[in-house]
């Protein structure tokens, strides 16, 4: 979707393990995966989220429409300040699950509320920079006249996939809801 490969969907049936191999329990695989995935929930770039966000702000202070900085629109401020605020959110949760970490915790409802939340200023941040950039945010990386390198373009793709993997924002909702309000699962 994005022109790379960073995003790939496998199964495994009928799968024979020679006993000296298997680790942890026998049919115990989904479980231990379902942990791993946790961990893997972790690992939003959050830091790229927030450099992406600091460059369209530079973009937007340096961009003229009708001798204005597209900045001073009101409608312009509003979206980045809305921006501002959810990277700033994506930063707590992802300092809380680092903590939690750091104390040997288990972050399991943590990792779900910080990849949703990751997830979703992902694709408001695309939109967003869509948005100030009009067609110039479709410009890829191999065009001259990209800004912010062709990244918001790469940006926007790829961060359709982001709200799939590693379980869908609804999976996350979920075990929010489960594991975290200990509401029933029906």
């Amino acid at each position: 979707m994005v022109g790379i490969h960073s995003f790939n969907e496998m199964y495994f049936d009928n799968v024979c393990v020679p006993k000296k191999n298997v680790i942890g329990d026998i049919n115990m695989g989904w479980y231990y995966l379902m942990q791993a995935l946790d961990f893997e929930r972790l690992s939003m770039p959050i830091g790229a989220f927030r450099r992406q966000f600091e460059e369209l702000i530079e973009f937007a202070r340096e961009t003229k429409r009708k001798g204005e900085p597209i900045s001073s629109n009101p409608i312009v401020k509003n979206k980045l300040a809305n921006l501002a605020i959810d990277v700033e959110i994506a930063y707590m949760f992802y300092f809380q699950t680092a903590w939690m970490l750091d104390r040997d915790l288990f972050p399991n409802v943590e990792s779900s509320v910080l990849k949703l939340v990751a997830t979703t200023l992902s694709r408001k941040l695309a939109n967003v920079a869509m948005e100030i950039m009009g067609p110039y945010g479709q410009l890829q990386p191999t065009s001259k006249y990209a800004p912010l390198r062709g990244q918001v373009c790469l940006g926007y793709l790829d961060s359709i996939s982001g709200v799939i993997g590693a379980g869908t924002s609804e999976i996350q909702r979920n075990i929010i809801a489960q594991r975290g309000l200990g509401l029933p699962r029906k």
